[in-house]
């Protein structure tokens, strides 16, 4: 997610997700980057003169929505530091399947 995004975000984020919405249509409504792949960071303003970069992070979160319909991909929260923190949590078995 992105740095200046609000708690709120992620918490929606993971609600909806768990709620059955796909994670591939919540991650390209709500991040403008994921580990550092930008999601068309400057379509929200004028048309740019560029084409919008957003190729690799829709295949990032195509891959991710595969995982997720088979199971392998879960959102949930973790105690760190007595704090419920955010987590994305794939299984083991999704390093054979892509």
């Amino acid at each position: 997610m992105h740095p200046g995004r609000h708690d709120a975000d992620l918490d929606t984020l993971i609600l909806l997700s768990n709620s059955g919405w796909s994670i591939e249509r919540l991650l390209r409504m709500m991040a403008n980057r994921m580990n550092g792949l930008p999601n068309s960071p400057r379509a929200s303003g004028p048309t740019p003169s560029d084409p919008p970069i957003y190729k690799e992070f829709g295949q990032a979160a195509k891959l991710m929505r595969q995982l997720q319909k088979r199971g392998m991909l879960r959102f949930g929260y973790q105690k760190i530091d007595d704090e419920d923190t955010p987590v994305m949590v794939i299984d083991r078995e999704a390093r054979v399947i892509f």
